[in-house]
């Protein structure tokens, strides 16, 4: 079951915590259970490899990676945080 719609992200930063909303479409692997996708917009956030929390509306925050790849990609460990 994909999720896509609105998201947001807490980052680290040299000052404590950044917040940014986005919007994330997110699939869920079928043999690991790891769930993945993609961030927009890509162009709030410049990152190479970093972890972050990822929230969704109605959820808790999961611990997440967010990397760029083609485009901004964020992925994390089972169960998906829309489940």
């Amino acid at each position: 079951m994909p999720y896509r719609g609105p998201a947001r992200l807490h980052l680290p930063d040299e000052d404590g915590v950044t917040t940014a909303d986005v919007t994330v479409d997110l699939n869920v692997d079928p043999v690991t259970g790891e769930w993945r996708g993609t961030v927009t917009p890509d162009r709030l956030l410049h990152l190479t490899y970093e972890p972050v929390e990822l929230a969704l509306p109605g959820h808790q925050p999961r611990p997440a990676v967010l990397m760029e790849g083609a485009g901004l990609e964020i992925y994390g460990e089972p169960p998906a945080p829309w489940t």
